[in-house]
């Protein structure tokens, strides 16, 4: 389950080299220039918006529907923003040939407390968050805020998978899930999809299940067709940070003799595999998950 949210996402390679003297703190007017700009998304509830303000290292990380899902609780939590900064606020200003990056700290205030805030901005575009409101963590996250976007990865998904376009596969997938998908099993499953569809493969997105309460995800179905048989699909979208990507698929046949009990014991472990396999390595702060 996915409780309060702490974000921390760094760009990649960055580096900080602070030059000698280089280290200014200014006053809570310069600081609310930097900070002012991401609460004002938060209390538009616009995840465009935000976006807009992030280096492409971070938008990458984060998916729209889940930070609006986010923004939500926050001003239903917190209640109104006041734009106050507490005394605890300062800025920093690191710089390095071709990059500055620029560093707030402290608290924000707002109608029911205050949040513990960082933002760090390398040449004006951010490149991590962490909002930590003062309250208790608990259980929020219940999904995104609309299932669009998790239906077109899932198409895309099938669409690569079954065009043998494994490289493309792997922005979609769960880190746990890349670590044992190899091209050797994934030619195996297409293989046996092949025979159950035969040539020119359509994928229509179904439904989609909302099971993340139940700590599982979104489980979205498709239908797979060919000019010779169809098969029923289906993802497994699995939140960590905030982001959803396929932790694991299955493709079934419709009204054809399921594969062989060895190959299907096969994948079977496969997919187990993934459910036990060590915590992702992650540049999103796993807090955002397992706060208690």
């Amino acid at each position: 389950m996915i409780k309060w949210v702490v974000i921390a996402v760094f760009g990649v390679g960055l580096i900080l080299v602070a030059l000698c003297g280089a280290g200014l703190y200014l006053t809570n007017r310069s600081s609310q220039a930097y900070q002012r700009p991401v609460f004002e998304t938060i209390v538009a509830e616009d995840a465009d918006a935000f976006l807009e303000l992030c280096d492409p290292s971070l938008q990458a990380e984060v998916d729209a529907p889940v930070m609006l899902a986010w923004m939500k609780e926050i001003n239903a939590v917190m209640g109104e923003c006041k734009y106050e900064t507490g005394s605890n606020f300062n800025i920093h200003f690191d710089a390095s040939p071709g990059s500055t990056v620029v560093t707030t700290t402290g608290d924000m205030k707002f109608a029911n407390g205050v949040t513990s805030t960082e933002l760090v901005y390398q040449n004006d575009k951010l490149i991590k968050f962490k909002i930590e409101p003062d309250k208790p963590g608990y259980d929020w996250f219940d999904g995104p805020v609309g299932d669009e976007l998790y239906r077109e990865r899932t198409e895309i998904f099938f669409t690569e998978l079954l065009e043998r376009d494994y490289e493309a596969l792997k922005p979609l997938m769960h880190s746990s899930f890349v670590e044992i998908a190899t091209d050797e099993l994934l030619n195996q499953i297409v293989d046996q999809t092949e025979i159950w569809l035969g040539d020119n493969p359509r994928v229509t997105i179904m439904g989609v299940e909302n099971r993340i309460s139940e700590d599982e995800g979104l489980i979205v179905n498709a239908l797979l067709e060919g000019n010779a048989g169809k098969a029923d699909g289906s993802t497994t979208i699995k939140f960590d940070g905030m982001k959803g990507t396929v932790l694991r698929f299955v493709v079934t046949p419709i009204d054809q003799s399921p594969i062989d009990e060895t190959t299907d014991e096969d994948v079977t472990d496969k997919e187990s595999s993934i459910e036990t396999v060590k915590e992702p390595k992650s540049n999103v702060d796993n807090n955002l998950k397992n706060v208690k």
